[in-house]
Order: structure tokens, then sequence, then C-alpha cells
């Protein structure tokens, strides 16, 4: 991303509860945007959890919604290219960092 002069900061959340509140305002409030990834399907994820957190505290600072990427609303398969297939890519990163820039 930073070939297209994006500027991207990864937050790795090493526990969920509690979740580290502290880190995710600061990088809100730092860059306005978010996009929120996680394995799981996005549907009762804690991408929902985290996305709601963010949007909540930190509103006044966000300049667009909050994107979210998450596997496909499916079962995972067995087969390990099937699951490959359902779970989000680095290009399904790549287009939702581009569509939160958009705003």
């Amino acid at each position: 991303m930073a070939e297209q002069g994006i500027d991207v900061e990864i937050i790795d959340l090493r526990t969920l509860y509690p979740l580290d509140t502290d880190t995710i305002n600061a990088t809100v409030q730092k860059f306005g945007r978010v996009v929120v990834a996680d394995e799981a399907p996005m549907f009762g994820s804690i991408t929902a959890e985290i996305a709601a957190t963010a949007s909540e505290v930190n509103f006044r600072h966000l300049k667009g919604p909050i994107v979210r990427v998450g596997a496909a609303r499916a079962p995972l398969s067995a087969n390990p290219q099937m699951s490959e297939a359902a779970i989000p890519s680095a290009n399904d990163l790549v287009e939702a960092v581009k569509k939160v820039m958009s705003y």
C-alpha cells in the first residue's frame, strides 16, 4: 500500500477480552479510517464488536464508515483448497483499504 501512498497500521490483538480499546482508539484517532479483518465469518464475529467499539467512541474522528473483512458466510470445508477460497485473501484486504480510502 505504501507504493500507492497509503499508510497502513496493523493491530494484532493478542486478547479479545479484555479488548485493547486504548490501542484501537489511538489508531482510529490517528488515521480516521478503519478496516477490521478476521478469518471468521463477519456475522456475529469479533469484527462486529471491534467496529462497534471503534465507532461508538471515535465517531467524530471517522472520515467514513468502518469496513469489515471476513470469511464467506458458509461452513469451512475440510478440503484445504475450499477453505482457502472461503477465508479473506491479501487482495480482499487491499480492496477493503481502497474502499475505506475512497470516503
